[in-house]
């Protein structure tokens, strides 16, 4: 390298190309994503097409094309979102809510269901009855 830097060729080119295609090797062979999954990993949110050697290219939402260097994408984290057939929806209910939300929920569907005629199953509640010590309201 530094006989090539004697003769004026820049030797900082040939370290970012090392790296970027030692990036490549590791994409190719752990395979963290695939062509057509849908991630956010170096910055850029979008669908994989093209996984190089050196680079590897996205198709954003809004129909922009990233090109992302491969060393960018491995010391970065990478969120998969095609791992999985579906995903999990997130509660943003506040925790002293939660109860009064899915209670509120639940009767809504069941009012909803039981007017379209759909038969629905009707929760037991178990009322406890006075005894007789106890003194009873008037």
């Amino acid at each position: 390298m530094a006989i090539l830097g004697f003769f004026g060729i820049q030797t900082a080119s040939f370290a970012a190309l090392r790296g970027n295609f030692a990036a490549g090797v590791f994409l190719q062979v752990f395979r963290p994503f695939s062509v057509g999954d849908f991630i956010t990993a170096g910055g850029v949110t979008g669908t994989v097409e093209d996984i190089g050697i050196f680079v590897t290219s996205f198709m954003a939402p809004d129909n922009v094309r990233h090109i992302v260097p491969n060393a960018k994408l491995v010391g970065d984290a990478i969120q998969n979102d095609s791992v999985h057939a579906f995903r999990r929806p997130r509660s943003y209910t506040h925790t002293s809510t939660h109860w009064q939300v899915y209670f509120d929920t639940n009767r809504m569907i069941v009012d909803v269901l039981g007017a379209n005629g759909f038969p629905v199953p009707r929760i037991p509640v178990a009322m406890a009855t006075p005894s007789a010590n106890e003194p009873q309201a008037s």
